[in-house]
């Protein structure tokens, strides 16, 4: 599964390709299931048209224009999830 990140404003990207199993946990659904969402479905974490999709990650590329916030954020992520610190750089690729 490939999931695509933009904020156009500040010219931040980052793309996220990893491994998406369809999940049952319905505490888990209760925990995100926000109240705009649940006008969505109708029986809240009972409808069966709600799934939970994970993503487990392989690969992120991200990349920008500008440095932010949002580098600072991933790099933050991916420190924590690989145990690898990440350089200073706009743009940046890396795999779990």
């Amino acid at each position: 599964m490939m999931l695509f990140f933009s904020n156009k404003n500040n010219a931040e990207y980052l793309s996220i390709f990893g491994k998406a199993s369809i999940v049952q946990d319905k505490q888990r659904a209760r925990q995100i299931l926000n109240p705009d969402a649940r006008q969505l479905f109708e029986e809240g974490i009972h409808d069966p048209e709600l799934t939970l999709l994970q993503v487990k990650p392989v690969n992120v590329h991200y990349w920008n224009t500008k440095k932010t916030k949002m580098i600072g954020l991933v790099k933050m992520m991916a420190n924590a999830m690989t145990g690898k610190a990440m350089d200073e750089n706009a743009q940046g690729y890396f795999k779990f």
